[in-house]
């Protein structure tokens, strides 16, 4: 049974990652299926329809492994 689609704004998700070698963009936009599917089994997200988020990737390349590092950044309607 399909879920009622109720009027709301969606919740802006962002994954950001910062890494030694980048990615061809269609293999990080695949990678970042898991961290999203995460988000949503731990509540953070109440789901993961296109209509339910608004969701954007981006890369940056750093100068060592050591600066490597992943942000997730989940903005609620109405929030700054």
């Amino acid at each position: 049974m399909r879920e009622k689609r109720k009027a709301f704004l969606a919740l802006e998700c962002a994954l950001r990652d910062t890494a030694y070698a980048r990615f061809d963009p269609d293999n990080f936009a695949g990678s970042c299926k898991d961290l999203l599917d995460g988000c949503r089994h731990a509540g953070l997200i109440p789901g993961d329809e296109p209509w339910r988020i608004i969701y954007e990737t981006a890369q940056e390349q750093v100068k060592s492994y050591a600066q490597e590092r992943t942000l997730i950044e989940i903005k609620t309607p109405g929030t700054q």
